[in-house]
């Protein structure tokens, strides 16, 4: 019986070339433990989101003590669904939130991102480490705050451009609503693009390289359209709400991380090239 399906798993292969490279990628990703890998870059990212959003709320804060009309805006949406958090607090505590936020963003994102590298480049079969220890460190701080510039500006053009559509249609759902996934989708491409092509630091022609984006950027809108079913589900559920904080969070980190090593996976099984360049 074993034989039997080892033949005809040959016979596919021989067949079909895009099968082929799908076996080699995932013998790629477990021959480098790409679970555990994925579980180590989580364990960073999930530290660096805190750090994060220490940031963010501070940033807030300062919003919220120079500009009246966001504080009453956020004063009533507090009211109505966080009433334990008071804005003149937010507002009191940014000054020491936000340095706090940035140191701790500072160690835990940079290692976030060396996570990302070195796993990567160890799927990659090269030097997980190059470079200089300082000179390597303060690429990886580099690369976090082009990530963090990247998806901002992304993200804002995206919701301005879905503004003006919903203005320029009236308001119609179905227009905004497409618009709104082509925005989500386009996203993805860069953030898979920026992951794979310029954190893992390995020269990668373009076509290795737009393969495995494409791949990745697919299994990231994926995730998050049901990672944004679940949450709905669970929104008026306080026992699942429980859950769902910062378990969901490193699950879906952990996810995340999946796919990206797949990706790169991918990106180094690609026939007849060789092994990425360093």
């Amino acid at each position: 019986m074993t034989s039997r399906w080892l033949r005809g798993l040959a016979r596919v292969r021989l067949r079909y070339a895009w099968c082929d490279h799908l076996w080699r990628a995932g013998a790629r990703y477990d021959e480098v433990f790409g679970s555990r890998l994925a579980a180590a870059i989580a364990y960073y990212g999930f530290f660096a989101c805190f750090a994060l959003a220490l940031l963010a709320y501070s940033l807030l804060g300062y919003l919220l003590a120079y500009d009246g009309d966001i504080f009453r805006t956020v004063d009533d949406f507090l009211s109505q669904n966080l009433p334990w958090l008071e804005p003149r607090a937010i507002a009191a505590s940014r000054g020491h939130t936000g340095l706090i936020g940035l140191v701790g963003l500072m160690i835990t994102g940079v290692g976030w991102i060396e996570s990302i590298r070195s796993s990567q480049r160890h799927v990659h079969g090269v030097a997980q480490q190059p470079g200089h220890p300082v000179r390597r460190w303060l690429v990886d701080l580099a690369l976090l705050v082009g990530l963090l510039v990247l998806v901002t500006v992304s993200m804002t053009v995206f919701y301005a451009l879905e503004s003006l559509v919903a203005l320029a249609s009236g308001g119609a759902s179905a227009a905004v609503a497409v618009l709104g996934w082509v925005s989500s989708v386009a996203l993805n491409v860069l953030i898979a693009a920026a992951l794979l092509g310029g954190v893992a630091r390995v020269r990668l022609k373009l076509d290795r390289l737009l393969p495995a984006v494409w791949l990745v950027a697919v299994g990231i809108t994926l995730l998050n359209t049901a990672g944004q079913a679940v949450i709905a589900y669970v929104r008026h559920n306080p026992a699942y709400s429980l859950v769902t904080g910062a378990a969901g969070l490193l699950l879906y980190l952990y996810l995340f991380n999946q796919i990206l090593l797949f990706g790169a996976a991918w990106a180094a099984t690609s026939a007849g090239r060789g092994r990425a360049a360093r």
